[in-house]
């Protein structure tokens, strides 16, 4: 969906430091290299779903901040990723949930 959104300059109305706190945000929470080394070796099941829960979480967050800076008609394309991610965690809370059972 990202190579569809044109290269895009946000009006002079944002300023410098907003971007680089959307940059920083995504450069050390959402796509951060290494994610994996944070994770315990002996992670139980339900530590591990709740570490992929407060990843999309962070990630909606980070696109509904980054959808600001697209034009707006293409910001469809920004809402098709968040409700991507709303998927992605609603499918880990029920699993969370179905493991917290024992099914």
């Amino acid at each position: 969906m990202l190579p569809e959104i044109e290269k895009y300059e946000p009006p002079e109305a944002y300023p410098p430091e907003y971007f680089a706190y959307l940059r920083a945000y995504a450069d050390n929470i959402i796509f951060k290299a290494g994610i994996d080394k944070e994770l315990p070796e002996n992670m139980d099941a339900i530590s591990a779903v709740d570490f992929g829960i407060h990843r999309e979480l962070d990630s909606i967050a980070y696109y509904y901040e980054a959808k600001k800076f697209v034009p707006e008609v293409e910001r469809s394309l920004i809402d098709k990723i968040i409700e991507e991610e709303r998927r992605h965690f609603v499918e880990l809370s029920e699993l969370k949930e179905k493991l917290q059972k024992g099914d």
